[in-house]
């Protein structure tokens, strides 16, 4: 599955979805529901879940999708159109591990809750654990705040990894800006995780000085065009930075720390425009191009000049 296949299917900034979550929550606070539910819901904002929407007669389509909460037995969502009630579909779930899960379900109901946005009750073909899957994002909604100022991002984190200790410390930082983190072990699940979802940053491993260039020209050949973070255990900080040259937003050395991962994403979120209240810049000039990713910044450092006047005109009336 392409990535540009899965279409925004909400519709809404991110801002917007944040309001409009809230303003649900808190009206469901006021009206318990009905006394029939046999599950449990757990609070569950994930930002970008790859669903499949199977419409009768065979024809698929390809979104991505908010959550408003989990239980065992289904998930509410927020898109941007009306879904017959029995329509099947399939998502893609995030587990607290950074590990995807296909979940097989159909539409139990639609209701209309904002413009063009409807509220969708999916039932799952078979129960699950909620708590494998909230853990993320409930530290994003009951972070703690380490000390200093921390960048708000939007989006997907793909972390290839395979010490727990240092996952631990990206699920924490991940989660602490207010993005999504998805677990992979080697090359085929980065490519294969970019073909199926809207991926915003890579953090890659790199292990060989004379394979850091292919291995980062597979990663661009699909298309991606966003931030690719390069991890290695070499101890020369000099050397490291040469591997940087190969295409690479940064490269950081292990033992990695929080306060290089923060830096990490503040500097990717204001060069590729990840922040929380924008969209990911998506361009069409060829990856392949060592002069796209300059572009690409240059381009999204004009942009930010321009929404600056814009809000200070605004501002001044």
């Amino acid at each position: 599955m392409d990535a540009g296949q899965y279409q925004d299917g909400v519709r809404l900034s991110a801002g917007e979805r944040r309001q409009l979550l809230e303003r649900l929550e808190t009206l469901s606070a006021g009206n318990p529901g009905s006394t029939r539910r046999q599950h449990e819901r757990l609070e569950y904002h994930a930002p970008s879940i790859p669903i499949t929407i199977r419409h009768p007669g065979g024809t698929d389509a390809y979104f991505r999708v908010c959550s408003r909460n989990l239980s065992s037995g289904g998930i509410g969502v927020l898109y941007a159109g009306f879904v017959h009630p029995e329509t099947e579909c399939e998502l893609l779930l995030v587990d607290v591990h950074g590990k995807l899960h296909p979940v097989l379900g159909h539409v139990r109901s639609c209701r209309h809750v904002y413009r063009r946005v409807h509220e969708l009750g999916i039932a799952f073909k078979e129960r699950l654990d909620p708590r494998m899957f909230v853990g993320v994002m409930a530290k994003v909604t009951s972070r703690v705040e380490p000390a200093g100022s921390t960048p708000q991002l939007a989006g997907i984190a793909l972390v290839q990894s395979t010490a727990n200790e240092e996952l631990r410390l990206f699920q924490k930082c991940i989660a602490t800006v207010g993005m999504q983190m998805v677990e992979v072990e080697t090359l085929g699940q980065i490519l294969d995780a970019v073909s199926r979802m809207e991926v915003q940053t890579i953090f890659c491993h790199l292990a060989d000085p004379q394979r850091v260039g292919s291995l980062c020209q597979r990663i661009r050949d699909t298309g991606y065009n966003g931030p690719l973070i390069g991890l290695t255990n070499l101890p020369d900080c000099a050397a490291a930075a040469t591997l940087g040259l190969d295409g690479y937003h940064e490269v950081l050395v292990r033992p990695v720390t929080d306060t290089a991962v923060y830096r990490a994403l503040e500097t990717a979120g204001h060069s590729y425009g990840l922040h929380g209240e924008s969209a990911p810049i998506l361009t069409t000039l060829d990856p392949r191009n060592s002069n796209t990713g300059e572009l690409v910044r240059f381009f999204t450092t004009l942009a930010h000049q321009a929404a600056d006047q814009i809000e200070g005109a605004l501002a001044s009336g």
